[in-house]
């Protein structure tokens, strides 16, 4: 019996560990807005880009670390496709529901930058995957992420996170 018993002990210490669960949380778009800045500052410093904030007011709740990943993604991303000089604009807004709309728009000329689908394109690989895995994420928690790409006016990446009732999500009692 002592010999199972450490076996069954051994077994355990060995064993792969699980991946661990997303954190589900509350965070504000101040914080969300403070980590993105503090990861993509330093890009924009170095490009000579400006990155102009008109934060709105509130927050959500869910993985909050994966949707913080997933916004650096898409503000790396116009920063990596502007120019010298460029600017981007970053934009938070809770809207009447409850729901947040966030959005990014750079100001470069849409056929100033390829698409991820084009051979030769301007956007890295790791720009094209960045986005993709930042859409994906918007959808596991119930939002969406968008693009949109008009005439001289660049690009505007526009996302949507549901209230947290819409998640199934509810705030802790105090």
């Amino acid at each position: 019996m002592e010999t199972a018993q450490r076996t069954t002990e051994s077994n355990r210490s060995n064993a792969v560990p699980s991946p661990a669960k997303p954190r589900r949380r509350f965070v504000s778009v101040e914080a969300v807005l403070s980590a993105v800045m503090r990861r993509v500052g330093w890009r924009a410093e170095d490009g000579q880009v400006q990155v102009f904030v008109d934060a709105g007011s509130g927050g959500f709740e869910g993985d909050a670390d994966a949707v913080i990943e997933a916004f650096v993604a898409v503000v790396l991303n116009a920063v990596d496709v502007s120019p010298r000089g460029g600017a981007v604009l970053v934009s938070t807004k809770e809207l009447p529901d409850g729901s947040q709309a966030w959005a990014v728009r750079d100001f470069v000329p849409p056929r100033s930058v390829r698409s991820c689908d084009d051979g030769d394109s301007f956007m890295s690989r790791a720009n094209c995957t960045a986005l993709t895995v930042a859409r994906r994420i918007f959808e596991s928690q119930g939002g969406e992420l968008s693009i949109h790409s008009d005439g001289s006016a660049g690009t505007l990446i526009s996302m949507h996170l549901p209230r947290a009732s819409e998640t199934g999500l509810h705030a802790a009692p105090l």
